[in-house]
């Protein structure tokens, strides 16, 4: 199917709609299916009321507004891209159909195209996700030993995971919205994420399981604080990541432990709470909540349920650099267009949660690289195997298999 077929098909599909949605009202209910040759008066003195046409009511030419224009543009690439797919276009055919949408376009409303999946069409294999996605396996069924879990352990953990996000900053989440509604508006939102987690799981799955859901890229340090049996754990790769960050805290004691090798099920759910923390210097933080246990799930993996809100980018340090970023993003449109044509490279990727879940499916990629690491670190702290000097070579009593004591000659 070329572009121009895809335009064609969804050109007639628009146009039976428009048919049976501006029908005759006595016509309406019977099997005729007659419809009018007008559009509907009242649709149209709506339009013209939000300045999208302009038309003389005495004429019969009806006119797009440049906002009017842009909507309908966006309208139409909202349509190429959720239904091209559904009619057999190829990723590439729905990106590079007319009409090309720009990001400053979607950002300031294009019909109901959001930025989230303007970023998810101009992405390789990109696409609009839809709710209720069917979720599919994402651990490994046999895990290796050196990954340290626990699959006999069937209980599934229900977490919540809370961006701290200081109220003071700026953040309006506008990437995660319609922009028609909230671009231009300013006001904190959240940043949450409802995920599934199996209990024989590790601390360190735990953290690739954080860094896919908030869309991070897992280069910086990471490190759990809970207090389990009265003890003040921190967990984390010290060895791998050199400091372990920590949250703000008026705790003093620590027991270090290794996140690769305790499991999730050891503490959760006797405690309920603990606290992740990201980067270095002022760490990012992510409040950890057990809401519910669940038996018999865990041989799914890890599953992203439900969020709210897109996570600052990975490079951005504390709420001023957050409110920086977000001033420069929207400063112009040029930014706009700068910011989301480096997003993969920068790091930076507006929360959907299809695409969430998408990429939380991978994790256990993210898991193998960390064991190539935790491996080599490993064989560098092993103990030297000591040099052979000779001492078990036996040689030198050949001949001598022979010899024997008499016991008489043995000294009283």
């Amino acid at each position: 199917m070329s572009f121009r077929d895809l335009n064609h098909t969804l050109s007639c599909l628009f146009t039976l709609v428009l048919l049976a949605m501006n029908k005759e009202h006595s016509s309406y209910y019977d099997d005729a299916g007659e419809a009018t040759g007008t559009l509907d008066v009242t649709t149209l003195s709506t339009l013209r009321d939000y300045g999208l046409v302009q038309y003389v009511d005495e004429g019969d030419c009806v006119y797009l507004t440049a906002e009017g224009q842009r909507e309908a543009l966006g309208a139409l690439k909202y349509l190429q891209l959720a239904l091209g797919p559904s009619l057999g276009a190829a990723h590439d055919e729905v990106q590079g159909a007319w009409p090309r949408l720009f990001a400053d376009q979607a950002a300031a409303g294009a019909g109901p195209l959001t930025m989230s999946e303007f970023v998810a069409a101009v992405s390789k294999g990109g696409r609009l996700r839809r709710e209720g996605t069917t979720f599919s396996p994402t651990a490994l069924p046999d895990p290796p030993a050196a990954y340290h879990r626990d699959p006999g352990n069937r209980r599934m953990l229900l977490l919540h995971l809370q961006l701290a996000l200081n109220e003071s900053g700026s953040y309006g989440g506008y990437f995660g919205g319609f922009y028609g509604e909230s671009y231009g508006r300013r006001g904190i939102a959240p940043c949450w994420r409802k995920v599934m987690v199996p209990a024989g799981l590790t601390f360190l799955d735990l953290h690739l399981v954080i860094q896919r859901c908030l869309c991070w890229t897992d280069r910086r340090p990471f490190g759990f604080l809970l207090t389990s049996r009265k003890d003040n754990l921190l967990i984390g790769e010290r060895d791998l990541c050199g400091t372990i960050p920590l949250p703000r805290t008026r705790k003093k004691k620590f027991m270090e432990a290794r996140a690769s090798l305790l499991r999730l099920g050891d503490v959760f759910p006797r405690t309920h709470e603990a606290t992740y923390s990201y980067g270095e210097g002022t760490p990012w933080e992510v409040a950890v909540r057990v809401l519910e246990t669940h038996e018999g799930a865990a041989g799914m993996g890890p599953q992203l349920i439900d969020g709210v809100g897109d996570a600052p980018p990975e490079w951005v340090v504390g709420v001023d650099g957050f409110t920086s970023f977000e001033h420069e993003l929207y400063s112009s449109s040029r930014n706009v267009i700068r910011a989301v044509s480096e997003a993969e490279a920068k790091g930076f990727f507006p929360f959907e949660i299809g695409v969430a879940r998408e990429r939380l499916a991978g994790f256990e990629r993210d898991r193998e690289r960390w064991q190539a690491r935790i491996d080599e670190q490993d064989e560098k702290c092993a103990p030297p195997v000591p040099a052979d000097d000779g001492c078990d070579d036996l040689s030198r009593f050949d001949g001598y298999e022979d010899c024997y004591c008499d016991d008489d000659d043995v000294p009283m």
